[in-house]
């Protein structure tokens, strides 16, 4: 009885993934004083362009795989997996305060709003990174050490087509986070 209680103690843990996250923070600044010239400043300041289009905040992530493997028996599997996700998010940051009563409403209401979106893609990539993980840690023996590799790397880049795709989805759902109150032009 003991040892099945082990078990289910350890085993679970053994399935956990945790990707090393490193989060950096890039802000574009911009000198407003009013809610009149908030759109202008932000829009003049942003150096997020995509398309001809022109965006407030943006995430960017990489996420990176490492593993090693055992020969044992004439087959090779996995040992080990580690993950690694950058995460950096380029914001608008204000050089100055303000007395404009309706400028501060707008940022204090519209910048969370902004931020959470960008945080959820942020979670996407993290999601994926433990994918990753547990994906290339459950492949099956391969009588091949050189098959294996190949096999796990392939793995992990179709998920992150799939994160890839998943943004993109994420993006069209809430219009590149206006239904979530991440685009200025709601405020307006």
């Amino acid at each position: 009885m003991r040892f099945i209680i082990l078990i289910t103690l350890i085993w679970p843990t053994s399935l956990i993934a945790d990707p090393a996250i490193n989060t950096t923070y890039k802000y574009y600044l911009i000198n407003t004083k009013t809610s009149a010239q908030l759109m202008s400043d932000l829009n003049h300041a942003s150096p997020i362009k995509e398309n001809g289009e022109i965006f407030h905040g943006h995430t960017d992530s990489n996420i990176r795989w490492k593993f090693s493997w055992q020969s044992k028996h004439g087959k090779c599997r996995i040992s080990k997996v580690n993950t690694y996700v950058d995460i950096t998010y380029t914001l608008p940051k204000r050089i100055h305060k303000t007395t404009d009563r309706d400028l501060q409403k707008i940022w204090d209401e519209w910048f969370p709003a902004l931020l959470a979106h960008e945080k959820n893609h942020a979670t996407h990539a993290i999601n994926t990174a433990t994918k990753i993980e547990q994906t290339i840690k459950n492949l099956t023996p391969y009588s091949n050490c050189k098959d294996l590799e190949l096999a796990a790397n392939k793995k992990g880049n179709i998920l992150i087509k799939a994160l890839n795709k998943l943004d993109k989805e994420y993006d069209k759902k809430t219009d590149h986070g206006q239904t979530e109150g991440a685009k200025l032009t709601s405020y307006f």
